[in-house]
């Protein structure tokens, strides 16, 4: 199957790294098993520490597993507030998108 990922910054993960996470994660997202609208989700988006692009700050998510991921850790994932914001945003409007298009498909 193709699996093809979104991010929300093209410049988080270099596609070898997304291909590394996708075959570690069992091409599914690690919190519900979706195998659908993934995407490469880091842990902590703090650029400081070093690690930011590396896979081991990085996990498949499904879009809504991410939305609730930085609903959840919002001020705890190393973003500023504006900047998880804007990620909320988008990622929203990214689950608007795929419900909307699943409804089409049904």
């Amino acid at each position: 199957m193709a699996v093809s990922l979104l991010l929300l910054s093209n410049s988080a993960f270099t596609y070898e790294a997304k291909k590394r996470m996708l075959i570690r994660d069992n091409e599914r997202c690690v919190e519900c098993d979706s195998d659908i609208n993934l995407e490469a989700s880091h842990y902590n988006h703090d650029k400081s520490k070093g690690n930011y692009s590396d896979i081991t700050n990085g996990r498949i998510l499904c879009t809504r597993c991410h939305l609730k991921d930085h609903i959840e850790n919002r001020g705890k994932n190393g973003l500023t507030k504006d900047a998880n914001n804007w990620a909320i945003q988008r990622l929203k409007k990214r689950v608007a998108e795929q419900e909307t298009q699943e409804r089409k498909n049904v």
